[in-house]
């Protein structure tokens, strides 16, 4: 998956003159396992017991404070292509993932990314809002599987 998506990218670059790289995080699951693969800074949380784990790998590069930067150090698209981050989970009954792109969570706390999992139908709207009044620019992606 990782490579064709990078392939057509790329292909779509060359077509439109431009020059355009993307994140990806999928999740293949059963009711017990979890395959987690990434590349970028897109994540995947695991919610277990009210607590929230990330399962993925930020790609980017960090500042001398330890935040993470925009600056991404792999990415589809843009010759920057690696094998993907690649985490396995068991699964167990009431556990949660959280699939989401860095507009959603780089304004955030650890708390309010809970909050969200528990109900996001009814949180998003809520969400979306308070990332618009804290100026998040990115795009603002988020979904969740419940166990």
């Amino acid at each position: 998956i990782f490579h064709a998506a990078d392939v057509k990218i790329k292909q779509c670059n060359y077509e439109q003159n431009k020059l355009g790289g993307t994140t990806l995080t999928i999740v293949l699951c059963t009711d017990e396992a979890a395959i987690v693969k990434n590349i970028g800074d897109s994540r995947c949380y695991l919610i277990r017991d009210h607590n929230l784990v990330q399962i993925s790998e930020d790609h980017a590069l960090f500042d001398e404070n330890g935040k993470k930067t925009s600056k991404l150090i792999r990415c589809l698209g843009i010759g920057m292509y690696k094998n993907p981050y690649t985490r396995y989970l068991d699964i167990k009954k009431d556990d949660c993932l959280l699939l989401c792109s860095d507009g959603f969570y780089n304004l955030l706390s650890n708390d309010e990314i809970l909050q969200f999992s528990q109900c996001p139908e009814d949180k998003f709207e809520e969400v979306l809002q308070i990332l618009y009044r804290r100026h998040e620019k990115d795009n603002i992606s988020a979904i969740t599987i419940h166990f």
